[in-house]
C-alpha cells in the first residue's frame, strides 16, 4: 500500500529534478542517501526510468524531505 501511494505522489521527472536542485544537492549526493547509482537518478530525473519498488519509496520520501528543506 506505501508503495502504490508513493508511486501517486512521484513528482514528474523534471520536476525531481527542480526539488534536488532547489536543495542543492547533487545526483551522487542523492544516489548515496538511497543507495543507488548516479546513473539510476539521473534515469529518474530524465525521464528514462522510474525507480523500481525497492527504491520508490525512499526516493519519494527523500524528495519529500528536500521539498520541506526549500519551502522553508
Amino acid at each position: 500500500m506505501k508503495r502504490t501511494r508513493a508511486r501517486q505522489s512521484l513528482p514528474p521527472p523534471a520536476e525531481c529534478r527542480r526539488i534536488r536542485e532547489a536543495a542543492g544537492a547533487s545526483i551522487a549526493e542523492i544516489a548515496r542517501a538511497i543507495q543507488v547509482t548516479p546513473q539510476a537518478v539521473w534515469a529518474w530525473e530524465t525521464g528514462k526510468t522510474q525507480p523500481n519498488a525497492t527504491n520508490l519509496v525512499a526516493y519519494v520520501d527523500l524528495l519529500a524531505d528536500l521539498r520541506e528543506v526549500t519551502a522553508a
